[in-house]
């Protein structure tokens, strides 16, 4: 493979790394809407609970929710894997 060869692959990947990591930051964001809609749908109903007990229901529900769907969903795992092919490439 000549230089020019290499330079545009480089460049190619280069752009297909930075658009993927542009995507995984939407997807983040995308799954934070997500959350904070169901989350709203929680402060719907605390707001309508008919006493305490089921006010406090409400708040478990949404600490439930908080800390069972936040992190996994969010796929951190994938933020940091384009965050390493990012350090690999050179800058174009």
């Amino acid at each position: 493979m000549n230089s020019t060869n290499q330079s545009s692959t480089h460049s190619i990947e280069g752009h297909y790394t930075r658009e993927c990591g542009q995507q995984r930051i939407e997807d983040v964001i995308a799954q934070l809407d997500r959350i904070k809609l169901e989350v709203q749908r929680y402060a719907g109903r605390y707001t309508e609970a008919q006493d305490d007990a089921e006010r406090a229901k409400v708040l478990n529900w949404t600490i439930h929710h908080i800390t069972t769907n936040l992190m996994s969903n969010i796929r951190i795992d994938l933020l940091a894997d384009s965050q390493a092919q990012l350090t690999k490439i050179k800058s174009v």
